[in-house]
């Protein structure tokens, strides 16, 4: 599975292969993502607990749901970013496709969640490289609050389906603020009104 802008820039993915094949139970594989500098892409992360969540929503947007560290080694961790993953066949099989209710974002985490469950790893394998053109690279402000909402909606929809009742109803006011409090300062930057016209109503809520 690879994004479409994805580069890869290892000649070959056949290290990646064989250490899936002398490791029968990783299922899922990640590469080491490079951003178009050259400088390191974070891609992988622990699933997603309330208290981490709330921690990492006022961290930078790049880094908010990633690992900082362990990127210059194999290991096992929870998820790896769907912008490069390597799936098993027979797991792939097991575990069956996607969920297509995410629009954007958290699929990933919500795959690698499910194949954990049925008893499958996911590791990461800087032995292979590639540049990654990462959304959160582009400057334009709309469409970053655009993205901000999708994440929002795919977070809280991960929180609903595999995480506790009481988590889920504890984030879904917190994030709708947290967007509500990023909307304001996007506004006091003088941003108009008229141009943030495509943002989520009250109504709307991000809960769905």
């Amino acid at each position: 599975l690879i994004n479409p802008d994805v580069i890869i820039q290892s000649d070959s993915l056949q290290p990646m292969v064989e250490f899936m094949r002398s490791n029968r139970k990783v299922e899922i594989c990640g590469c080491k993502l490079l951003n178009q500098d050259g400088s390191l892409q974070y891609s992988k992360g622990s699933f997603p607990s309330l208290f981490g969540t709330l921690y990492r929503m006022v961290s930078p947007r790049q880094i908010r749901k990633y690992q900082w560290r362990g990127y210059k080694k194999v290991g096992e961790c929870d998820w790896v970013t769907g912008a490069f993953m390597m799936i098993r066949g027979e797991a792939f099989k097991e575990a069956g496709p996607f969920d297509e209710h995410y629009f954007m974002h958290y699929e990933d985490i919500d795959y690698c969640f499910r194949a954990k469950q049925l008893g499958w790893s996911t590791y990461y394998f800087p032995g292979i490289s590639a540049y990654h053109l990462s959304p959160h690279a582009r400057s334009d402000r709309k469409n970053n609050l655009y993205l901000e909402k999708e994440i929002r909606k795919s977070q809280l929809f991960f929180f609903k389906k595999n995480c506790s009742n009481i988590s889920y109803y504890i984030l879904v006011p917190l994030a709708w603020l947290f967007f509500e409090f990023q909307l304001f300062l996007n506004l006091l930057r003088g941003r108009s009104d008229r141009e943030w016209s495509g943002t989520p109503k009250r109504e709307d809520r991000l809960d769905g």
